[in-house]
């Protein structure tokens, strides 16, 4: 029986432009989808009598999972699962747009079971096979596969060019030095103003906080947490490293430890904080995070049973190599210490817009500067140019792994009412200053990082003033 009431779900997924938002909406008429995506289709509307068949598909069935899953890249099209709708007769184009992953997916795939029963006729098929009984595709889509490739590699070429042309440039090294330069002396200002503030604050309980800038001590929470990824740990969000011992001929001191993976799992939007006298959500956008972080290195430290299954999904052996793994987490219940502003869910929503310099990075930093460019180009030219830029931007991040598509500096608002408490950065370029130990020993990380910045960035400008007056 079809039911009439409308089922809604929203969700976010990383790309190589960056994140695109998306909707799937079931009426008791109608099946409808929309998405901001620079080369989605906008919104689409289909009757639930208009469909044919329908069936979810993948590249590769066998990288199938029923969990949310965390990728060795951000975006990985081999874990992309796809709904395929096909109309009866000469009523529309066949549909055919990514599902989202966990519950949200095994939500919609049930509802198409319910709505179309025999109409329904399989999940996580070949996509190719799929794709042909679907009729999506065909000798057409060879022809601009094609033509696609050869503008790609246009597109590369004359990349490599300019490339070529700014490296020749004489002023750019001193350009790169005097940016570099100063942000270090930035970075350690920053933490410089972080260790005053954590100087001359006191926790107090949170039932006993005022509106304003407040310390507070007490534990992580979360209403989600998931298992970290090597310690198995309850967290709010992790993030692992691996490194492997690179030798340099035999030179013990031109030899390191070089990443080559990464991962990571858990949301870094949001946490909660806890004491004895209540809770609060904390928004972690431009936090500052001072987490401790966890070494277990080959041959010396015995690694937990999650962290072999990490490894062994990265196709790399903890016995036979000189392996280090490094975990951050946030774990639930460990000891958190905050330094920031106490307000309301109404002031998050009045705290506006980033300008000027503090816009274009964050546009810089959040990759949402790929999704524009790409709009600003003809239609004909943008999934050219969006396969450019993945292409690149893979191979900038060849051998880390899967960075974040979103850190928590770049975390979205919380869902939280008007009214109701929030820990957050507040205005002014206020201290925000998170960290899972004391006070007295984050000021003693802090400073040295300080000290660190200082001492690298004010010989780097000390360099460039040089060249620019000499």
């Amino acid at each position: 029986m079809t039911r009439s009431v409308t089922s809604r779900w929203e969700y976010t997924r990383p790309t190589p432009l960056g994140e695109e938002h998306a909707c799937y909406e079931f009426t008791s008429r109608q099946f409808r989808f929309d998405t901001d995506a620079v080369l989605g289709p906008g919104e689409v509307v289909i009757d639930w009598d208009e469909i044919s068949e329908a069936a979810t598909a993948m590249l590769d069935p066998s990288q199938a999972t029923g969990g949310d899953g965390v990728d060795w890249m951000p975006w990985n099209p081999m874990r992309l699962e796809w709904l395929l709708v096909s109309r009866r007769g000469d009523t529309g184009r066949a549909f055919m747009q990514p599902l989202p992953n966990g519950d949200t997916r095994a939500e919609i795939v049930a509802q198409l079971r319910d709505r179309l029963g025999a109409r329904f006729v399989g999940e996580r098929q070949r996509l190719e096979s799929t794709q042909q009984r679907f009729r999506i595709g065909g000798k057409g889509e060879a022809l601009r596969a094609a033509a696609m490739v050869v503008v790609v590699l246009a597109m590369l070429a004359g990349l490599l060019m300019l490339l070529a042309a700014l490296l020749s440039l004489p002023f750019l090294d001193a350009s790169v030095t005097l940016v570099f330069g100063a942000w270090l002396l930035a970075g350690a200002v920053r933490r410089g103003r972080d260790v005053m503030a954590l100087s001359g604050s006191r926790p107090v309980p949170l039932s006993a906080a005022s509106p304003g800038t407040v310390a507070l001590a007490g534990r992580a929470s979360t209403m989600s947490p998931v298992l970290s990824g090597v310690s198995g740990e309850p967290s709010v969000w992790w993030d692992v490293g691996i490194d492997v011992w690179q030798e340099r001929d035999g030179d013990d001191e031109a030899s390191d430890w070089v990443q080559i993976a990464a991962r990571h799992g858990g949301r870094t939007d949001a946490l909660l904080f806890e004491d004895a006298t209540g809770r609060v959500p904390v928004w972690l956008r431009d936090a500052d995070l001072y987490l401790a972080e966890h070494t277990w290195e080959s041959g010396k430290d015995a690694l937990p049973a999650p962290g072999h299954a990490l490894l062994d999904a990265a196709g790399l052996g903890w016995d036979g190599h000189r392996i280090r793994v490094r975990e951050q987490r946030m774990a639930v219940g460990s000891p958190l210490h905050v330094l920031g502003t106490l307000g309301r869910g109404a002031d998050l929503l009045a705290s506006g817009a980033d300008h000027g310099v503090a816009a274009h990075l964050r546009w810089l930093r959040t990759g949402a500067w790929r999704s524009d460019v790409v709009r600003r180009f003809p239609p004909l030219l943008r999934m050219p140019l969006a396969v450019t830029i993945g292409y690149v931007g893979m191979l900038a991040k060849l051998g880390m792994g899967g960075a974040r598509a979103v850190d928590p500096e770049d975390a979205a608002r919380p869902p939280v009412g008007a009214e109701a408490p929030v820990l957050w950065k507040g205005r002014h370029r206020r201290a925000f200053v998170i960290a899972d130990r004391a006070p007295r020993q984050a000021r003693s990380g802090l400073m040295k990082q300080a000290l660190v910045r200082a001492s690298v960035g004010g010989p780097l400008l000390a360099y460039w003033i040089d060249r620019l007056t000499g």
